[in-house]
């Protein structure tokens, strides 16, 4: 199961994430990978935020409740998709 998060750096750029449900990973696809928002964004703790704030929300709908089978995880981890089209 996935869910799909539109992230937005405001007035410069838009970009995908995808979250994995079972797996809590993120890809993340930015068509201009050149700029380098991967590389900043994961190395300033924005990334790492936004997975707190997820399984905080999770964590605020009772998820855990409703799909007792599935893993509590203690992080989200990010990943960089690869061969993103523009």
């Amino acid at each position: 199961m996935k869910v799909l998060i539109p992230i937005n750096i405001p007035h410069l750029h838009w970009y995908l994430a995808d979250l994995d449900l079972l797996t809590w990973k993120v890809s993340i696809y930015d068509s201009s990978e050149w700029c380098g928002f991967f590389k900043k964004y994961a190395g300033d703790g924005s990334f790492k935020s936004l997975g707190d704030s997820i399984l905080s929300e999770l964590d605020h709908i009772s998820y855990w409740a409703h799909f007792p089978n599935r893993q509590n995880p203690t992080e989200v981890k990010f990943v960089k998709a690869k061969h993103v089209p523009q």
